[in-house]
């Protein structure tokens, strides 16, 4: 269903929307404390990472991808805030001849960002291809951190054990091992 230009997911139900968006070369965080001072709720997924400078190993928190940021606002306040910050720009898919800009709908955020933003160390992030729900179950949490949340319970490439996908429109998708009984098929 489209309004007001934008094609609307089914689990949007308000005018404030989650944007995918892209600052170029790799301005995210720079995005992100502006778009915070105009009162705008943004998310950078963040994990830490081990840096060597000057022969010395630092553990860092960096982004997960270096232009990706997601914008929680109106139509018209990511209009008048991109005026602001020249180099943030909508990440787009093709509708009936045109690009529209690409949103997430909240609750499959609630999902992503309960999990990107855990302190479990084995939460994993796949970008591009690895992001195929093709053989996955879709299920939900009942039991443990992370209960309630929706996604798929799949094998992820390069681990032993099914894990538990959260996946954002192919652009991004994290994932943490969940056991299997703290699950249940949504059918």
């Amino acid at each position: 269903m489209e309004k007001n230009g934008i094609l609307q997911p089914s689990g949007c139900t308000s005018s404030s929307y989650w944007f995918a968006m892209r600052a170029t070369y790799g301005r995210n965080i720079k995005a992100k404390s502006i778009l915070e001072e105009k009162g705008i709720e943004v998310f950078v997924p963040m994990q830490y990472t081990i840096v060597v400078r000057n022969g010395k190993r630092k553990k860092l928190l960096m982004p997960v991808i270096k232009d990706l940021i997601f914008v929680h606002t109106t139509k018209a306040s990511i209009q008048s805030a991109k005026a602001d910050i020249p180099f943030l720009y909508y990440i787009t898919r093709p509708s009936q001849g045109k690009n529209i800009p690409l949103i997430v709908p909240d609750y499959q955020m609630k999902c992503f960002c309960d999990i990107a933003s855990s302190d479990n160390d084995d939460v994993l992030f796949l970008v591009g291809d690895d992001c195929s729900i093709e053989k996955g179950a879709r299920v939900r949490v009942v039991e443990g951190q992370f209960v309630g949340n929706e996604g798929y319970f799949m094998r992820v490439k390069g681990m032993r054990n099914r894990r538990f996908v959260v996946v954002l429109d192919n652009i991004i998708a994290v994932s943490v091992e969940i056991p299997s009984q703290f699950v249940e098929l949504i059918k």
